[in-house]
């Protein structure tokens, strides 16, 4: 193909700096780049090349790129499409063959939204061996999907993009990248439930995926849909408060509308479902609804706890339950796995623990029942040393596989901590329960105090409106018929 033929000349001469400009040799050039984008060859790498470099040659105009450049890129779009080799036309992202204004100026252009057309119009074949053959895929393929939504190219071929860039992901680093293209791909197209379970189930792999609250806010959409299931969400609700990652990444979560709806969906389980999932979570939780609004978060821990007139003084008793909630946190980070240089053995040891001692251990302590005898016990004996040299694991393994040396003594500084904290937050929750009242007393929930409270948070936060509207509809109906009144009475006056 002579157009192919004459771009390879044109680089080779470049390379060389033997080229000489002039307006007829880059009409020449430029009307081969629009004739070799049509096949592979030149699509998928010569025509970029060339094509940066007669940008460079042409003084970077806009001039060329409008004569040359669109046309281009337009034809490589329809023909790898057509030839089945998408995404090994998308060159023009990577290499920077692109007009003024970048990608987006790009897309705007009616001739390349004619090109992407085919998507709607053809069958066209994503697979993900010219994934695999296409350099830089996984950013090319990233920057197009920015803009995919908007040259409505069909989701199901989304999907079938981001399924590939994972597929063809070896570094950890590349699929956590092609995973949150997946997940903004959802995003964008406002796939709520499938957006909120591959998120979730992502997180484990990739827990700065935590801390995205874009995907995060899913599981609000999710819950307002659920709202209006027979039994109100209650199910759902239950299977949220037995997902503790979940139920923690949220707690930490510094926006007040997460604490509260974690903390009012557990209260509403319990008190008007007499479901014991959320209970351990509302009572922890009501100390920090307190901070914000102590009359609502007092009465709230009332429909949980009884209450009898206390010997301990109340603002005692909320100061020692705000050092057990706090020391608990300390712990369940001390909990985490550790790498530990990646040793398999190590790793192991830690499960074993995790799961056998530490997790039953963590879950009593936190649970609203009274402590059993052993508890105390176990605590009391636990042993650092013990913990890795008597681990079931480490007695398995045979010579230089065990843990020694520097490692051992690092795994064993790291128990120790755990020990010291769980004896700390033994001792806070012994204190607690020798000054919690006992008895029952459920005040109103719609005092002056309360509604004045939850009036306040609702301006403050847009999306608590729907948490309380759920949970404790009767302060809503309430605020809303105060606000009447007031209204009627300014226009009697």
């Amino acid at each position: 193909m002579e157009a192919l033929e004459g771009l390879k000349i044109f680089c080779e001469e470049v390379d060389r700096g033997q080229f000489k400009p002039s307006a007829e040799a880059i009409d020449t050039l430029g009307n081969a780049l629009v004739e070799a984008a049509r096949v592979r060859e030149g699509y998928a790498e010569l025509v970029w090349q060339a094509g940066v470099y007669l940008l460079v040659e042409s003084g970077n105009s806009g001039d060329f790129y409008t004569r040359f450049g669109y046309a281009t890129v337009a034809n490589a779009l329809q023909a790898s499409l057509a030839d089945g080799t998408f995404p090994l036309g998308l060159g023009f992202i990577t290499e920077g063959f692109l007009p003024e204004g970048g990608l987006e100026t790009l897309m705007r252009h009616p001739g390349i939204q004619q090109a992407l057309a085919t998507w709607n119009e053809t069958k066209v074949t994503i697979s993900p061996q010219n994934f695999r053959a296409t350099p830089r895929a996984l950013e090319s393929c990233k920057a197009l999907l920015e803009h995919a939504h908007t040259l409505h190219i069909p989701l199901t071929i989304h999907l079938q993009i981001a399924a590939c860039l994972l597929l063809i992901a070896t570094e950890k680093a590349e699929k956590e990248q092609a995973t949150r293209i997946l997940l903004n791909v959802l995003t964008k197209n406002e796939k709520t439930i499938t957006l909120f379970c591959c998120w979730r189930a992502a997180c484990d792999l990739y827990p700065a995926l935590w801390n995205e609250n874009a995907y995060m806010d899913s599981l609000f959409a999710l819950l307002k849909i659920c709202h209006d299931l027979p039994d109100q969400g209650a199910s759902m609700l239950a299977q949220l408060h037995a997902d503790h990652n979940l139920l923690f990444a949220l707690q930490e979560n510094p926006r007040l509308s997460y604490i509260f709806f974690i903390a009012l969906s557990g209260w509403w389980l319990s008190v008007r479902h007499n479901r014991t999932e959320g209970e351990i979570t509302a009572r922890n939780l009501s100390w920090r609804v307190a901070e914000t609004s102590p009359e609502l978060g007092k009465a709230l821990r009332s429909y949980l706890q009884g209450e009898r007139s206390p010997e301990v003084p109340q603002e005692e008793i909320e100061r020692m339950q705000r050092d057990f909630q706090k020391e608990m946190r300390t712990l369940r980070e001390a909990l985490r796995l550790r790498s530990y240089k990646g040793v398999p053995l190590a790793l192991e040891i830690q499960r074993y623990n995790l799961m056998n001692i530490f997790e039953p251990l963590y879950e009593t302590l936190e649970s609203s029942s009274e402590l059993p005898s052993e508890m105390y016990t176990m605590i009391s004996d636990l042993d650092a040393n013990a913990l890795l040299d008597e681990n079931p694991v480490q007695k398995k393994a045979h010579g230089r596989w065990k843990i020694i040396g520097g490692l051992r003594l690092n795994m064993i500084q790291d128990y120790a901590e755990i020990v010291a904290s769980a004896r700390r937050a033994l001792d806070l929750r012994k204190k607690l329960i020798e000054a919690t009242p006992e008895g029952v007393h459920t005040p109103s929930l719609t005092t002056s105090g309360i509604l004045q409270e939850v009036a306040a948070l609702q301006r403050e936060d847009s999306e608590l409106s729907w948490i309380f509207e759920w949970f404790l509809p009767e302060v809503v109906q309430e605020i809303a018929l105060e606000k009447m009144n007031e209204a009627k009475e300014g226009v009697a006056r």
